[in-house]
């Protein structure tokens, strides 16, 4: 049995078999790969790993399953930021194994998760936001994951539109923060306009619409080191509201 060993846990048994960390990997791409001339390029301390053959770039990342890089070739092929899966094969730029339409040096930051290629707005280099007006586009950089922004017209969360948001006085209430560490601190906030608060997960990917009647009322505590919004009539943990009478029967039982 000959064993030849590519790193980052990856070895190939008999230029056959593809192994990671004891596990076969790979068999649905067996047909494609070249098993004797297949290796490693480059890899992100294993986050994101490119390979090649003789006839394919491969990449694998926590942003992508497993896939061959289309038109990519191994022997012009540049990583251009690993870390962001920025590459360039030839005249075809790519965001992990996905084509651009654009060339990188016409890419700007906008903070955050956004980006400019001339008078366009991107989110994460590959979804261009067709309604963003770039003049006035704002990214709400208090957020460790930026990725939620407004321009004159709508609130932002990742490249999609926020419905019914009064985006001109729609603001992140300070208190999450400025008062101190709660759990889930990097992720949760709440916010307000004129009509509304609002429950944001930037993880999970959530604005939720909270329809208080106390809309004046409506604040943000850290009690316990967990984080809380309340208005006049309840408690709101993670975006779920208890009513607060219940919350002081409950109070009273346990006393």
């Amino acid at each position: 049995m000959s064993v030849r060993e590519l790193g980052c846990g990856f070895k190939i048994i008999d230029e056959k078999l593809i192994l990671q960390y004891g596990s076969e990997r790979f068999r649905k791409f067996y047909a494609q790969i070249d098993f004797v001339s297949f290796e490693i390029l480059a890899n992100d301390a294993d986050r994101t790993i490119y390979f090649c053959d003789q006839y394919n770039v491969y990449v694998e990342s926590y942003m992508c399953p497993f896939a061959v890089i289309t038109d990519a070739a191994p022997q012009d092929f540049k990583i251009v930021d690993i870390e962001k899966g920025l590459m360039n094969s030839g005249a075809q730029n790519y965001y992990f194994a996905e084509k651009l339409t654009y060339d990188f040096d016409d890419l700007k930051s906008l903070e955050g998760l956004y980006y400019r290629v001339k008078d366009q707005v991107y989110f994460s280099f590959d979804k261009p936001m067709r309604e963003a007006d770039l003049d006035s586009f704002q990214v709400f950089t208090q957020l460790k994951h930026a990725n939620l922004a407004k321009d004159k017209h709508h609130l932002y969360f990742r490249d999609q539109i926020v419905e019914d948001v009064d985006v001109s006085s729609f603001e992140l209430l300070t208190a999450c923060f400025d008062s101190g560490y709660y759990l889930e601190q990097d992720h949760t906030y709440y916010a307000t306009d004129r009509n509304f608060a609002y429950y944001i997960d930037t993880i999970s990917k959530q604005v939720k619409v909270i329809k208080t009647k106390s809309l004046d009322a409506f604040h943000f505590k850290v009690i316990d080191k967990r984080g809380y919004a309340f208005d006049r009539e309840y408690r709101y943990d993670f975006g779920r509201r208890t009513s607060l009478k219940k919350l002081q029967q409950m109070a009273t039982q346990n006393n």
